[in-house]
Parts: structure tokens; C-alpha cells; sequence
């Protein structure tokens, strides 16, 4: 099972060296039953515009026009109070740097990203903490993870209006080589299956490898 193990050298501004011999190329998702597989004890930690782009996805939430931030919220808090519900460990983590996924295809969402934040530092548990962070390169976010130790990272492989390639994608693909070179695994938003007894979605396990110019993940 992977642990946390800080990061990324935080004066690494685009988290990729040159050499850097982490790459996704190679990697298979799997789908697979997170808490039964791993266990409740396990902690994980969400992008929490991920978890925005997996609402407005999966959770019927309509913002071709904007401004449904009471439905935006309801999901978002229905989703995280079923983790909850299950004993699921885990912190939600907000970047600066990724509020870009929005600018572009739903420059509303920007203002309802704010409210969205600030809401949930104040009604969840206080054992589920939402964090702050400039970007996943920056050194506060080392220091969560040397802390936090997390196994998992729940990550959008697509944000909405993010063409394959784009600068939202890229941004996610960032992310998720900063976590795998932490040595923590991956839990793709996609396809996720939230229900009374499983949460169950595609699972990377994270390994060094030759940077590959293909997909950055395989098909499963």
C-alpha cells in the first residue's frame, strides 16, 4: 500500500525535472472496491476541483447557465457525507493553481469555487479537514503530506470543457505525477460508484518508469 512521503521538492515550480523518471505510460487502472480492498483505515486525500468536475458530472447537476450553487453545494455535501458515512479517512485539498480548470469552460464556477470552500471549512467534521494550498509544488503541501501520510489521491482524469491535451488536463496530469512521485497511488473520479456498501472506481498503483510520449493513462 503506498504512503505519502512528502512530495515534491517544492522549488520544483512545474514538478517535472529534467530526468524525471516518473511516467503513467505503463500504468493499468484497475477497477476496484476502495474500502473493501484497502480498508477503512486508510487515508485519502481529494482535489477538491475534482471533486467539483466529479459533482457536476455524476451528481446531476445542471451549470449550463451558472448560478445553481444550492445544488452544487447539496451534492458536494451529499457525496462527502456518504465517505463520512462509511468511516472513509480522508482531507480534501483546494489548489490556487487549479482554479485555471475553470476560467475557460465555466467562468462562473470561479465565484461558486470560492463560496464552495468556505462552506465546507465550516459544516464538515472536524475530523475531515478542507485545505488550502497555493499549488502541488508549493512547500505547505510537502508538509501536509509528510504529515497527513495519505495512500490515495482522488483525482479527475478530465475536468468539464477540458479538451484531451489542454491546459486543464495538463494541469491534472501534474497533479497526479506530483502524487506519484510521493509514492501515492491514484483513484480516477471517473466512473466512480458511490453506494451503501462500496466505493469502488479505477485504481492506478503509481511505480517510476520512463517518461512515455504516450497517454499519460492506459485504458483499463
Amino acid at each position: 500500500k503506498g504512503q505519502g512521503q512528502g512530495g515534491v521538492d517544492a522549488s520544483d515550480s512545474d514538478g517535472e525535472d529534467e530526468g524525471d523518471s516518473v511516467g503513467f505510460g505503463a500504468l493499468h487502472p484497475q477497477y476496484t472496491d476502495v474500502l473493501s480492498d484497502w480498508g477503512e483505515t486508510e487515508k485519502f486525500v481529494m482535489d477538491g476541483d475534482s471533486l467539483l468536475s466529479f459533482v457536476l458530472k455524476e451528481q446531476g447537476v445542471d451549470w449550463s447557465s451558472g448560478g445553481q450553487f444550492l445544488h452544487l453545494a447539496f451534492g458536494v455535501e451529499r457525496f462527502l457525507h456518504s465517505l463520512i458515512a462509511r468511516g472513509a479517512l480522508f482531507s480534501v485539498a483546494f489548489f490556487d493553481l487549479h482554479a485555471k480548470l475553470w476560467a475557460a469552460s465555466h467562468p462562473s464556477m470561479l465565484f461558486a469555487r470560492s463560496l464552495i470552500i468556505s462552506h465546507l471549512e465550516k459544516c464538515v467534521p472536524h475530523n475531515v479537514k478542507v485545505a488550502k494550498f497555493e499549488s502541488p509544488f508549493s512547500e505547505d503541501w510537502t508538509d501536509f503530506l509528510s504529515e497527513f501520510q495519505p495512500a490515495l489521491a482522488c483525482i479527475a482524469d478530465s475536468p468539464p470543457g477540458a479538451s484531451e491535451g489542454g491546459e486543464g488536463a495538463e494541469l491534472l496530469l501534474r497533479f497526479a505525477k506530483c502524487c506519484a512521485k510521493g509514492g501515492i497511488n491514484l483513484l480516477l473520479m471517473r466512473d466512480l460508484e458511490v453506494s451503501e456498501s462500496v466505493l469502488r472506481g479505477f485504481y492506478v498503483k503509481t511505480r517510476a518508469s520512463s517518461i512515455s510520449s504516450g497517454p499519460w493513462l492506459s485504458s483499463p
